[in-house]
């Protein structure tokens, strides 16, 4: 999946991503492998990453897109840009 998404942003300069490790293994190389760590946070990022006109797709557990979804709209994103699968159990 990493190499697709290195495809995908090369291919498309108005493309970007960052990746979040929660926590980086010994091996994991910052600016290679991940960009941050730690759990997301979008208010770190908003001035990189975090257009208002921009569409987000957000999957995950349902308490984490739920997070992620507020901090979206707080930072001026409106909520039919923002698109999310879930998955884990229904009880989330």
């Amino acid at each position: 999946m990493k190499n697709d998404l290195n495809r995908i942003v090369t291919e498309n300069p108005s493309v970007s991503r960052m990746v979040f490790y929660e926590d980086a293994a010994e091996n994991d190389v910052q600016g290679v492998d991940y960009d941050q760590v730690g759990r997301v946070d979008l208010a770190k990022i908003k001035n990189k990453a975090v257009l208002p006109d921009a569409d987000y797709y957000v999957c995950g557990p349902q308490p984490f897109m739920k997070a992620q979804s507020q901090s979206l709209e707080a930072l001026g994103v409106r909520p039919e840009s923002i698109h999310m699968e879930v998955f884990g159990s229904p009880r989330d």
